[in-house]
């Protein structure tokens, strides 16, 4: 390992140091100039994240409910949430940090891979990249994810598997795809052609697990059964759930069928607010109308 650490500071000295510098700076600079002329982009997400953020921060307690009880849920990881309480009320000045830190790491795994200019280039790519700046904009998992998946591979490449299992299972927590990129990954350490590989993808899994497995312990009844924040159109039938207190509030359960005539449902599906309009479903056509409109004789 140290053997691998002195060869990282050798090829990253000199030219080297000094491209990664301009390509976190350029990237650096475009962001928060976009930041600062841009109001954050929100999404339905960007609220539950806000939600579980300021209950972690005032309550101790990853919950979506907005009110007492503060019921947990697992319907959200809990990295991003993490991250905006630690980012405090600049999340968005940090991403742009991580994300332009995100173009020097590609400038350093490409510079292990080629020669200088092109790896030059594609960090560039990536610092002028428009989808890049907006998410750094916003209020969402993807720079987060992006800069711990980055670290993940460019750990790896410097064949430290610990500490690359360590990033991507953070990775995982902070979006459920880092899991499954996890396996392609550990497949390509196996078969590599690096000394002891099976080593380092046991290192590089087990390391991972050890982050992941706090968050995927069994959890009771009374977690996995959240009451629904809203009733689905396709719900009017009463639940019951046996066991411990499980109660959905609005007395509705998933179903296939459709609703009876008058049922509350919601006016939009990102609507949080608890406006609904009632169902009513249109007459049914008699055999004759029917007839009558495929011959053309009659009226729709």
């Amino acid at each position: 390992m140290l053997a691998h650490a002195r060869f990282l500071l050798t090829r990253m000295g000199g030219g080297y140091s000094a491209a990664m510098a301009v390509v976190f700076l350029l990237a650096l600079g475009v962001r928060l100039a976009y930041v600062g002329c841009v109001p954050p982009r929100m999404t339905p997400d960007s609220a539950d994240y806000l939600t579980l953020a300021e209950n972690l921060a005032k309550h101790c307690t990853f919950s979506l409910s907005t009110q007492e009880p503060f019921v947990p849920t697992i319907r959200r990881v809990p990295g991003y949430p993490i991250f905006l309480v630690l980012a405090g009320g600049a999340p968005r000045a940090v991403q742009s940090v991580l994300d332009a830190l995100t173009a020097a790491m590609i400038c350093a795994i490409a510079a292990r891979l080629g020669r200088l200019r092109w790896a030059v280039a594609a960090a560039l790519v990536w610092a002028a990249h428009p989808g890049a700046i907006v998410y750094a904009d916003s209020i969402l998992s993807e720079s987060l994810f992006t800069f711990l998946l980055t670290g993940a591979v460019a750990l790896l490449a410097a064949r430290w598997p610990a500490a690359a299992g360590v990033v991507m299972g953070l990775a995982a927590l902070t979006r459920p795809l880092g899991a499954a990129l996890a396996v392609p990954i550990a497949a390509v350490l196996l078969f590599s052609a690096i000394p002891r590989r099976r080593a380092a993808a046991a290192l590089f899994c087990a390391s991972m697990l050890a982050v992941v497995g706090p968050w995927i312990v069994p959890y009771d009844a009374e977690t996995y059964f959240e009451p629904a924040r809203r009733p689905h159109w396709r719900s009017p039938q009463p639940v019951r759930h046996t066991g411990r207190s499980a109660t959905n509030p609005h007395g509705h359960r998933w179903t296939s069928g459709l609703p009876p005539p008058g049922t509350p449902m919601p006016n939009s599906a990102f609507s949080f607010t608890g406006g609904s309009t009632p169902y009513h479903p249109l007459p049914r056509s008699t055999p004759k109308a029917r007839r009558c409109t495929r011959s053309g004789t009659g009226t729709r």
